[in-house]
């Protein structure tokens, strides 16, 4: 007996006759076809699990790991600089300045060099444009401002 036969044993399928008998021979190749399929199916399911049980177990050790003036990226797409860190809340200082606590689950990664001056430099452009939109007071002219006297508000 080789090892399909025991497989096929161990499954309940009939022991193979012999065809002079009126057996069928083989019996049952059929039968190996599905359990094989299943077996395949669970050490699929078995080795993406592990693969994201490893993906976790790295993050959480990076997000316990966590240090004052790391550059970090939140789940939330925010960047920024951990400023402060207490128990399981994580104080980010963004590239504007504003300060904001997170908790350590929503640390996503840390960010490289590069990455950082390519998230910045879009901030800082737009910080310009922003800064080009307001007129100063000195472009306002005369025909800008209402005369004294005169209402604002234009349903008065």
């Amino acid at each position: 007996m080789d090892l399909v036969d025991w497989v096929l044993l161990a499954m309940g399928a009939p022991e193979p006759t012999d065809p002079a008998t009126g057996g069928t021979p083989g019996g049952g190749g059929m039968n190996l076809m599905l359990p094989v399929m299943l077996v395949g199916i669970v050490l699929i399911f078995w080795m993406m699990g592990r693969r994201n049980k490893k993906q976790q177990g790295k993050v959480e050790d990076f997000r316990s790991t966590l240090t004052i003036g790391t550059r970090v990226l939140t789940l939330g797409g925010m960047i920024g600089v951990v400023s402060d860190i207490q128990g399981d809340v994580v104080t980010l200082r963004s590239p504007s300045g504003d300060e904001t606590a997170y908790t350590k689950r929503a640390i996503r990664e840390a960010v490289t060099d590069e990455m950082w001056a390519a998230m910045i430099e879009p901030v800082g452009a737009l910080d310009d444009v922003l800064d080009e939109d307001e007129p100063e007071e000195s472009d306002l002219t005369e025909t800008d401002q209402p005369e004294t006297g005169e209402s604002e508000d234009p349903t008065k």
